[in-house]
């Protein structure tokens, strides 16, 4: 994500060739890279609500970033919460964890599953019918990165 948005703001056009303007004008990525970040020791790329806003402030109509990742807003939140249940394992992310499990197994299992658990799981109904979960986030974050070179 971070790699597409600098190089749309350092001036590089979408796979199909499509110019994509920006309201400030580095020299490079790197330099592109310094202005977004400014004093920040680093930029969050996780939380869809905050690319989308930092598509909107440095690229006019923030376009191709914020319709992909608009698209793509349930998978992307969901998946930082498993990750976020990974990292930390907190009751917080607990609570948040279990509510993508409900979304995606639809019917909660009778003891608490780990987040491997249930990246290995195969559901037989729900988003990811017939499916590993893990293939199924792998595709949709696949598909995002689509959308935003497109």
């Amino acid at each position: 994500m971070e790699n597409v948005f600098l190089a749309y703001v350092s001036g590089e056009n979408t796979a199909s060739g499509t110019l994509v303007t920006a309201f400030v004008s580095p020299i490079d990525k790197e330099h592109a890279r310094a202005m977004i970040t400014s004093s920040q020791p680093f930029l969050d790329w996780t939380s869809p609500t905050v690319v989308m806003k930092r598509a909107e402030t440095y690229i006019q109509t923030g376009e191709p970033v914020k319709s992909a990742v608009s698209a793509s807003l349930n998978h992307l939140q969901q998946a930082k919460k498993i990750r976020n249940h990974i990292a930390h394992n907190s009751s917080e992310s607990e609570r948040d964890f279990a509510k993508v499990v409900q979304n995606i197994l639809l019917t909660p299992p009778l003891s608490a599953i780990s987040p491997g658990e249930l990246l290995t799981s195969t559901p037989t109904s729900g988003p990811c019918a017939r499916k590993e979960v893990l293939t199924y986030f792998l595709e949709k974050l696949e598909s995002t990165a689509r959308a935003l070179i497109a």
